[in-house]
C-alpha cells in the first residue's frame, strides 16, 4: 500500500489521497466535537460534487466567519466525514456520484439525528422537497445561492443557541 499523499487546500484544510480517494479535512483537531451535544458543536461540513461551487462556499462561510471543517465531493465520503467530524450543520447537494443527496441524508440522519442539515441544489421541485423532508432535511437552499438567504438559514440552525428550542424553518 502506497503511503497518503496530502497537501494543503486553502487555510486550515488538508486534502488527502488515501488509495485514490480525496478527502478534504481541517488541519486542526476536531476531536473536540466528539460526543459533545448540537450546542456545543462548532464548524460546517459542505459536501458538493462541484470544486467550483465548494471552494466558493469554503471562502464565503470563512471570511463570515463560519468555520469549514471538512469538505466531500460525493455522499459516500460526505457521510463518512459527518460522522468522523460531527458538524453543527451540513450543507448538502442533491445530485452527486455514488450515493445521491437522499440517500446520504437518509443515512445521517439515521447515525446522527441532531445535525442540521441544508440541502442545497439547482433542481429543487416541490416533490424533491417533499422527499427531503421526509428524510429528516432541515431546509433549502436553491442554487445559484442568494447569500441573503444563506446567512439567514445559518443564522437561524448555526447560530441560535440552544438549537433545538427553535421551531419550524428559517425564513426565507
Amino acid at each position: 500500500m502506497k503511503n497518503p499523499v496530502a497537501f494543503t487546500r486553502g487555510i486550515g484544510m488538508v486534502e488527502i489521497n488515501l488509495n485514490g480517494k480525496n478527502w478534504v479535512a481541517p488541519d486542526h483537531d476536531v476531536s473536540s466535537n466528539m460526543g459533545k451535544s448540537l450546542e456545543a458543536r462548532r464548524g460546517i461540513l459542505v459536501i458538493d460534487d462541484s470544486s467550483l461551487f465548494q471552494r466558493m462556499l469554503t471562502d464565503i462561510l470563512d471570511n463570515a466567519g463560519y468555520p469549514v471543517i471538512g469538505v466531500a465531493s460525493c455522499g459516500t465520503s460526505g457521510t463518512d466525514l459527518a460522522m468522523t467530524l460531527r458538524p453543527r450543520v451540513i450543507i448538502l447537494d442533491h445530485n452527486m456520484p455514488g450515493c445521491d443527496g437522499t440517500q446520504c441524508l437518509q443515512y445521517i440522519r439515521r447515525e446522527d439525528p441532531e445535525v442540521k442539515v441544508i440541502v442545497c441544489s439547482a433542481n429543487l421541485t416541490l416533490d424533491l422537497s417533499r422527499e427531503y423532508l421526509a428524510a429528516g432535511a432541515d431546509d433549502f437552499l436553491a442554487k445559484p445561492i442568494s447569500l441573503r438567504t444563506l446567512f439567514n438559514l445559518l443564522k437561524h440552525y448555526y447560530d441560535s443557541v440552544p438549537l433545538n428550542s427553535r421551531c419550524g424553518k428559517a425564513m426565507r
